[in-house]
């Protein structure tokens, strides 16, 4: 593994704290990218068995990850609950889950712009499944980032089953992917999704894609897809799975390429 330093931030918003990590590699290239790579909390988003390809990858190329803890997981569980649970919980309470990832991830960006540890021009953000919705929902408040690769993304919480029946909730319709897609229209974004997938519903992500390319112009979107499933847990075992380490790969390909045309 490269060897990094590793720093935790913390930073408050509207008088609630926030934590989030920043890995800078021994051997930084010059005008060094950074990623904010998204999965659950800080630990999971950075050395998850899957979830730490990327920013692995970014380390390695001589670029700074950072990451947040996202509502509901690891230190920020709370009353409404751990996890999707707890997202659901919250959005049928009232609470927009969504504007707090937005919100603490425009945060941890102007942290580290402050400290002087990111790049102008070359800040690029990454998700898996609901990292890949909260990616979404950064790239489109925050338009300092360049690009986004989301991995088997939500982008229909109502398929979810912790966000059963809550189709008509305002909270879900405003938070859903499709919503998102005016702010993210013409920007560069890197979709990686499999032929089946039960638990996010491939169809919905496929449909977002196919919404976020029609209304595009030159920056056209990628798609990585293909036979096999994502979320193979939730398929029939006898459904092969789809190539998750070589879509994680070329995700981070396409992040590094955005970052190369501004560098």
């Amino acid at each position: 593994m490269t060897p990094y330093d590793e720093q935790t931030l913390s930073f408050d918003i509207a008088d609630q704290s926030r934590r989030g990590v920043l890995r800078t590699p021994k051997e930084l290239v010059e005008r060094a990218g950074l990623l904010i790579n998204l999965a659950a909390d800080c630990e999971q988003s950075l050395d998850g068995e899957c979830f730490r390809i990327v920013p692995e990858i970014f380390l390695a190329a001589g670029h700074r990850v950072a990451t947040f803890d996202l509502p509901n997981h690891g230190p920020r569980v709370n009353e409404y609950g751990a996890g999707l649970d707890g997202w659901a919980a919250a959005a049928r309470a009232g609470t927009d889950v969504f504007a707090d990832i937005r919100e603490t991830g425009t945060a941890l960006i102007d942290v580290c712009l402050q400290q002087g540890s990111i790049t102008e021009g070359a800040i690029v953000v990454s998700g898996t499944s609901r990292g890949g919705i909260a990616a979404l929902h950064l790239m489109a408040a925050d338009p300092r980032i360049v690009a986004a690769a989301v991995h088997w993304p939500v982008t229909y919480l109502p398929a979810l089953r912790e966000f059963s029946g809550t189709a008509d909730n305002a909270i879900v319709q405003r938070a859903n992917a499709g919503a998102l897609i005016p702010a993210l229209t013409g920007r560069h974004v890197f979709v990686a999704i499999g032929s089946v997938d039960p638990r996010i519903d491939a169809v919905s992500c496929h449909r977002f894609f196919e919404q976020l390319d029609a209304g595009s112009g030159t920056a056209k979107p990628e798609l990585f897809t293909g036979p096999g499933a994502t979320h193979a847990k939730s398929c029939d075992p006898s459904i092969p799975r789809f190539p998750m380490a070589t879509a994680y790969d070329a995700g981070a390909a396409f992040l590094l390429s955005c970052i190369s045309r501004v560098s």
